[in-house]
């Protein structure tokens, strides 16, 4: 995962320079320590741990494109926040159910699969015909491409997203018990399905 995340971070550094720098049409990065969620509606079987959820992850600039994605692909990308006050350690797929009103389980994507429902090849018009961006291949197949990402906006948001989602994907995280994490998860329902987050 380390190893995914430095590619991306050394093509996205070396690239920003030259790549249209300051395109509104491209991704912009999301910092989601600096998204504020206040309300904590969810209190899962009690013992100190707490939980809120956001829908509209995909509504800054640029994020149009992934926003679409959501509905074509019966997807969401949600913020998730989680208070551990508790004294058990905490797996966020492990020891966590979504459940949806009718009582549904809901497990979410893997980041692989998150990141294959959101992002679509760069077609030769979005590329200037000189890459291709196939997803859910390795990611490490970006790292070969070298200046071929020259002056396409499509993959430099396409990059970005993808940054976002290593950086920040919420899969397989561990909480320790007096820490809080906020990150992403993509769940396999429609934008604002109510949804309720229990333990195990």
């Amino acid at each position: 995962m380390k190893a995914k995340t430095l590619i991306l971070n050394f093509l996205f550094g070396f690239f920003f320079g030259s790549i249209c720098p300051g395109c509104g049409s491209t991704y912009k990065t999301i910092d989601p320590d600096l998204v504020p969620i206040d309300d904590y509606w969810n209190e899962p079987g009690g013992g100190g741990v707490q939980i809120a959820m956001d829908y509209d992850v995909l509504t800054q600039p640029g994020a149009r494109k992934y926003a679409k994605m959501e509905k074509k692909n019966m997807v969401s990308l949600v913020l998730v926040s989680i208070q551990n006050s508790g004294r058990q350690e905490l797996n966020l797929m492990q020891n966590f159910v979504f459940l949806t009103s009718q009582g549904d389980s809901i497990v979410p994507l893997t980041l692989e699969a998150a990141m294959g429902s959101f992002i679509e090849p760069v077609t030769d018009k979005e590329s200037t015909g000189m890459v291709e961006l196939d997803v859910p291949q390795s990611w490490e197949m970006i790292s070969g491409a070298g200046l071929l990402f020259k002056e396409s906006k499509v993959v430099v948001s396409h990059i970005r997203f993808a940054n976002d989602m290593i950086e920040y994907y919420l899969e397989n995280r561990v909480l320790a018990p007096g820490l809080h994490m906020k990150g992403f998860l993509a769940l396999p329902v429609w934008k604002g399905t109510p949804l309720t987050i229990s333990l195990r």
